[in-house]
């Protein structure tokens, strides 16, 4: 008896599990989208940054970039030579030349220090080696005086 109720339930759980699924599947579509080009720029940096055992996939994208019809976003002649600097295994120069084909320039790998040697500095140089002469003398009048 139990079952007798309990199996109309079941169906329609079954029926609507089938259902959910054949509607995922069909969402998908037969046809490919077009990739942005700006977009799989990107992901080749980000794979050559984070993980560099990944340049095939990073070529990969640039090769898909290069034979798009439409590439507004990137200027792929720089495009074409980060794949030709990924062949020869320069990494950083591609990273560098991705960069610049998004329009955007590598970041420097530190701060720029500028030291301006002028006056001050030879006034503090000199003041600083004085006192520590100074001192020495000082030191060593202390322990002279101190032996006899």
């Amino acid at each position: 008896m139990f079952r007798q109720k309990l199996q109309p339930l079941v169906l329609l759980l079954i029926s609507s599990l089938l259902l959910s699924t054949g509607l995922a599947l069909a969402h998908g579509g037969a046809e490919e989208t077009e990739m942005d080009p700006k977009l799989l720029v990107e992901q080749s940096v980000a794979f050559l940054q984070a993980e560099p055992s990944k340049i095939d996939e990073a070529s990969a994208n640039l090769t898909e970039v290069l034979e798009l019809e439409t590439a507004e976003q990137v200027n792929l002649e720089l495009v074409q030579a980060a794949t030709v600097a990924l062949g020869q295994g320069a990494i950083p120069e591609a990273v560098h030349l991705l960069d610049r084909s998004l329009g955007r320039e590598a970041e420097t790998l530190g701060p720029v220090v500028e030291v301006n040697l002028n006056a001050r500095l030879y006034i503090a140089m000199i003041t600083a080696l004085l006192l520590t002469a100074l001192g020495a003398w000082g030191l060593g009048r202390r322990s002279v005086s101190a032996t006899h």
